[in-house]
C-alpha cells in the first residue's frame, strides 16, 4: 500500500512517504506536488493525505494538484485534505473574540519563509465542486485542524476516487 503526505513540513507520517517542496527534518523526498506524476504512475496510489498545503498554492496550481491527485490515485484510493475554511475564518473571526492578528494570519499565511503564505482560499462549497469535478466523492466532512494551532478555522474532508 501506497501514501503520500504531501506538503509534510516537519511532521513526519509513520507508513507514508512524507514529501514536501523543502528540505525539513520529515522530508523523504523533496519535491513540488505539481511533480509527482513524474515519480509515481498513474492508479498507483493507495491514499493521500495533505494538511495546510493547498492554499499555499495559486488557485490554477491548487487544481492542477486535484486533478493530479485524481490520476495517481487507485480506484477507491483516498485523499484526505485539512485546509482554513474561509468560510469559517469570516464566520467565527466575527463571532469570537480572535485577535486581530490571528484573524490576519489565518487569511494570509504567516509569511515566515518565501513558501509560508496563503496564495488562495477555498470554502466548504468550493472545495466540494473543485473535488467533484476531480472524481471525488462520498465526502466526509469534519472541522478543526489535527495539528497545526486552533481548531476553528478549519475544515477536512476525505473523498474516494471513484
Amino acid at each position: 500500500m501506497t501514501k503520500l503526505h504531501i506538503g509534510c513540513g516537519s511532521t513526519k507520517l509513520k507508513d507514508y512517504v512524507n514529501i514536501d517542496i523543502k528540505k525539513t527534518r520529515a522530508t523523504d523526498r523533496v519535491l513540488s506536488c505539481l511533480d509527482l506524476p513524474s515519480y509515481y504512475d498513474p492508479n498507483s496510489i493507495d491514499e493521500i493525505y495533505s494538511c495546510h498545503m493547498i492554499e499555499h498554492m495559486t488557485k490554477r496550481d491548487g487544481e492542477n494538484f486535484l486533478s493530479i491527485c485524481s490520476q495517481l490515485l487507485t480506484t477507491g484510493g483516498v485523499l484526505r485534505l485539512e485546509f482554513p475554511g474561509v468560510d469559517r475564518i469570516l464566520s467565527y473571526g466575527s463571532k469570537m473574540p480572535v485577535p486581530e492578528q490571528e484573524l490576519i494570519n489565518n487569511l494570509y499565511g504567516m509569511q515566515r519563509d518565501s513558501y509560508d503564505h496563503h496564495q488562495y482560499g477555498y470554502t466548504k462549497k468550493t472545495m466540494t465542486a473543485l473535488l467533484e469535478r476531480n472524481s471525488f466523492f462520498n465526502l466526509e466532512w469534519s472541522e478543526g485542524r489535527t495539528g497545526y494551532g486552533n481548531s476553528w478555522n478549519g475544515w477536512k474532508v476525505k473523498g474516494v476516487r471513484v
